[in-house]
């Protein structure tokens, strides 16, 4: 028997290291393939692999194929620290090794990337050095942060004792069916899951999200509809997934509204969708309601022909063909349909009640708001998981929710509350060169969701470095570099600029004035020393 009491891991380690090394060159190998089964064997092996090979030298192999109980320890997060990756490697790698969350070395991803791969319902988390990096990757976007020092963070984050609830996210809004909210005519709005509904609701409102509808004709078009028949909105009647597309063209959409109807409409595919949006910025949430699982190979095939990989989330409350859609389309994220009343949101166990039916899934949520409370979806959120409410049609509950939960994506039928809502910042430079001590000013402009600029817009100052002094409503440099995050504060959610790089310089080659212009607020979780890397509670 061995007496450990005096045994300090740390000290055998290079020697383990060498001894490694050595084997791998001994055999004339190159690369170690680890099986990890989420225990602390296999992730103390795996981490000894990495620090004697090279990350780029060693494979992860899950097993033993999902049987082991505690495998979701091993899948939480992936670490793209110290390695370049896309926004679709980033999407690949994460949803295909059933994770949630990437980690990222900072400023390795640009704020609009930052809020692509969230859009994705993927976490990002940022590792970072100090108070400057932190609250740069707080301002950029990141779901967290990854620091050792943790007073850092806590300055970071409430700097001057202001309330951390400024990291507020800016709301990823999802226009519902298109958006028949948005007027057309005599008559009234346009009609639910119909093109010109989705064209309007995205050309006078902006939303992040048009949601929409899948069902398969019987001869195998993804066909655009609420319902499984024509009935309620065409002037049609009739099984949509029992014509084909042909048969289900004879009929138009007319809202409901029969011979009043001013307008007709075609009934769109998913192509119709694609091919209408495929130059713009619009993402989409793909609910299936289709019970076929050709349904969903139709539509993979339909984001695959229009490249529109990184700009589609597929929801549903079918498990089943969410777990087909994860296995026909590994990169893509999934999230699961629920009212709400398959779990008891005052029960202790609620969190592990909810996971345990979306882990397996590798699914966010996507609740019933009104079956939700605050400190559910917060903790959630701790576990990683992305949680997003539908469907709010009070704009006061609308309102109240964006600024007091910390959903992912709001789907409403209402876009057009957010119209004269801050979306950006827009500085005049992003940075300046000033002679120390030379002050200079800072001023910003405002853009809204429906794209009008409100210029000067008052703001504050989040965060100054040390070496920036404050001289009145004026700024100056005394030595070296820094940066200035701003903050505009609006009634329902704040917006914060990206840092804004300041340098002294004996001759500079000019100022002015500057503030941020793309950095999106944030919805914060905050880690010190170490980071949590599962995603499921014991």
């Amino acid at each position: 028997m061995y007496d450990l009491k005096d045994f300090k891991a740390a000290d055998h380690i290079p020697a383990l290291l060498d001894w490694m090394r050595a084997q791998m060159k001994s055999c004339g190998g190159k690369t170690a393939v680890v099986g990890i089964s989420g225990g602390k064997d296999s992730s103390v092996i795996a981490a000894l692999c990495v620090e004697a090979y090279g990350r780029e030298n060693v494979v992860g192999v899950l097993m033993p194929d999902g049987v082991q109980p505690d495998i979701d320890y091993s899948n939480g997060i992936v670490d793209f620290r110290g390695r370049s990756a896309t926004v679709a490697e980033i999407q690949a790698e994460v949803n295909g090794n059933a994770a949630k969350s990437a980690l990222v070395s900072y400023a390795q991803l640009g704020a609009e990337e930052i809020q692509t791969v969230r859009k994705l319902f993927i976490n990002v988390y940022t590792e970072a050095e100090g108070e400057e990096q932190c609250i740069a990757a707080l301002s950029a976007g990141a779901d967290g942060v990854l620091c050792a020092q943790t007073s850092a963070i806590r300055q970071a984050l409430a700097p001057d004792g202001v309330d951390p609830a400024i990291y507020a996210p800016r709301p990823f809004v999802v226009s519902h069916r298109g958006n028949s909210q948005a007027v057309r005519g005599l008559y009234g709005n346009y009609y639910e899951n119909t093109v010109e509904a989705a064209r309007a609701a995205y050309d006078q409102y902006r939303p992040d999200f048009v949601e929409i509808d899948l069902y398969l004709s019987s001869d195998g078009y993804v066909v655009i509809s609420h319902d499984p028949s024509l009935d309620r909105m065409t002037n049609g009647t009739g099984n949509i997934e029992s014509m084909t597309l042909d048969e289900i063209r004879r009929y138009k959409v007319d809202g409901g509204l029969g011979d009043s109807a001013q307008y007709l409409d075609e009934i769109p595919t998913l192509d119709d969708y694609f091919e209408e949006f495929k130059d713009d910025d619009l993402f989409f949430l793909l609910e299936i309601k289709s019970a076929k699982p050709e349904c969903v190979d139709a539509a993979v095939y339909a984001i695959k022909k229009y490249g529109m990989e990184q700009r589609v989330n597929f929801i549903s409350f079918d498990a089943a063909q969410l777990s087909y859609a994860a296995a026909a389309a590994p990169d893509l994220s999934v999230s699961f349909l629920t009212n709400g009343y398959e779990y008891n949101v005052t029960s202790e166990t609620f969190e592990q009640d909810v996971m345990d039916v979306i882990n397996p899934l590798n699914a966010s949520l996507s609740p019933n708001w009104e079956r939700m409370t605050d400190e559910g979806v917060k903790n959630l959120n701790r576990y990683g998981i992305k949680v997003n409410a539908w469907t709010l049609n009070m704009e006061a509950a609308f309102f109240r929710e964006i600024k007091n939960i910390g959903y992912a994506t709001y789907t409403t039928d209402f876009c057009n509350w957010m119209e004269k809502q801050p979306y950006t910042l827009r500085p005049a430079e992003t940075e300046i060169a000033a002679a120390p001590d030379e002050r200079f000013a800072l001023t910003a402009d405002l853009i809204l969701w429906n794209g009008q600029e409100q210029a000067d817009v008052e703001v504050t100052a989040l965060y100054v470095s040390p070496n920036i002094r404050k001289d009145g409503d004026r700024y100056f440099i005394t030595e070296g570099e820094g940066v200035i995050v701003l903050l505009y504060e609006g009634k329902w959610f704040s917006l914060l600029s990206e840092p804004i790089v300041v340098r002294a310089q004996e001759n500079p080659a000019g100022c002015g004035s500057f503030l941020q212009g793309d950095a999106l607020s944030v919805s914060v979780l905050c880690f010190a020393a170490v980071c949590c890397f599962i995603t499921k509670k014991k």
